[in-house]
């Protein structure tokens, strides 16, 4: 995991040459510190379009705190959107 201080998320260099981002994984470590029981959570709250083409709406939240929003063609897509989002509302 490799995590560029300028960007608000994970870079990874995986071995098929494709650059991943991993927001939520940067996101459970800055909040970490906070306690085990204080990881975000991820719920699904809209899901619309037809079955082979879905856009995903997903909410991330902290002890029933919303921190952040995010859309997506899959559910992971939308949980890294939200996980991202969070992240750069810590920033500001």
């Amino acid at each position: 995991l490799c995590v560029n201080p300028e960007e608000t998320y994970a870079r990874v260099r995986a071995a098929d040459g494709y650059t991943y981002y991993m927001a939520k994984a940067l996101l459970d470590q800055v909040l970490g510190p906070l306690g085990d029981e204080d990881h975000p959570a991820y719920e699904i709250l809209e899901e619309t379009g037809p079955d082979h083409c879905k856009e995903f709406l997903v909410r991330v939240s902290v002890n029933g705190t919303e921190i952040g929003r995010g859309t997506g063609t899959s559910k992971k897509r939308a949980e890294q959107a939200a996980a991202r989002y969070a992240l750069e509302q810590q920033r500001k």
